[in-house]
């Protein structure tokens, strides 16, 4: 949490080097009280009474000296009081922030972070980045996951602010073959690739349905979506080897346009593959998925 403390320090400080100076002289103070009682019990009626006198002088500077410590104490004890209900403020305030955040589905860098680390596998990685500043796409200074499946695939998910708060929430997805990913962030002035389509029918096919992932997650499980939607992208792993859950083959032919295509689908809850025509019902709207 990063607090911003608006209490008088230098106050805070002299009234503690005050503490300690009284101390001390309380100490010295009070050592040569007890040695100038001592020894006058050893001196005549004369030295006696003077160290009476001096005895008497000590105990009334030791109280005002008390009393000063007292004063200095409470003075700390209450700058303290000050600093403890400001972080209670700081914190309640933070945790308002968080909650408002998770309420609305949007995502602040650090958790981008943590949820592209938690996520990232032998074969499934994926790396929190930021478009550089200053630059005229409209993605500038926003940040970015760039993830790969291994051998299959690698894409981008990129951010927009929250029009209700300071987070973020996913604004596209792309996806692209192996030997297209040199092109698919751009930190060019000029423009953004992800503004793209990859070449090959099979991955344009998938970033279709991961925009409609994307929506059925965030309105399905706003807390968990980047989370599940990271984790319904690796499940493409088996892209090129799974059989369809419906026709049991790993290849059919769609359509004249699309030749042979592999299972390109993956349901959204259970992640099992299919072939676009083999799920009839599965939707472009995701809220509509009845299975």
């Amino acid at each position: 949490m990063d607090i911003n403390l608006k209490i008088d320090k230098p106050e805070f400080m002299d009234n503690i080097e005050e503490m300690q100076s009284t101390i001390g002289l309380l100490r010295t103070l009070v050592s040569d009280t007890v040695f100038t009682v001592t020894n006058s019990y050893e001196k005549g009626t004369n030295e006696k009474a003077e160290a009476s006198k001096v005895f008497k002088t000590n105990v009334e500077s030791i109280q005002k000296m008390l009393s000063s410590l007292a004063l200095s104490y409470r003075r700390c004890e209450t700058l303290g009081n000050e600093v403890n209900a400001f972080i209670k403020r700081e914190a309640a305030s933070e945790s308002s922030r968080k909650r408002k955040i998770s309420e609305s589905g949007g995502l602040d860098h650090q958790t981008l972070e943590a949820i592209s680390l938690q996520n990232s596998t032998q074969v499934f990685s994926a790396s929190r980045q930021t478009f550089p500043s200053g630059s005229n796409t409209p993605f500038s200074g926003l940040p970015f996951i760039r993830f790969t499946l291994n051998e299959i695939f690698t894409g981008v998910i990129t951010f927009r602010k929250s029009l209700e708060n300071e987070s973020y929430v996913v604004d596209r997805i792309g996806i692209w073959g192996l030997e297209e990913k040199e092109a698919v962030v751009s930190t060019q002035s000029t423009g953004c690739s992800i503004w793209n389509q990859s070449e090959h029918m099979v991955f344009r096919r998938i970033s279709l349905y991961a925009k409609n992932a994307v929506k059925y997650y965030f309105e399905n499980d706003k807390d968990q979506h980047l989370k599940r939607l990271l984790n319904w992208l690796a499940s493409y792993k088996g892209l090129f080897s799974e059989e369809c859950k419906e026709c049991k083959t790993l290849l059919l032919h769609e359509s004249s346009d699309d030749l042979f295509m592999p299972c390109v689908l993956r349901h959204f809850e259970t992640l099992q593959p299919y072939h676009s025509t083999c799920l009839q019902h599965f939707p472009l709207n995701p809220l509509s998925l009845s299975m």
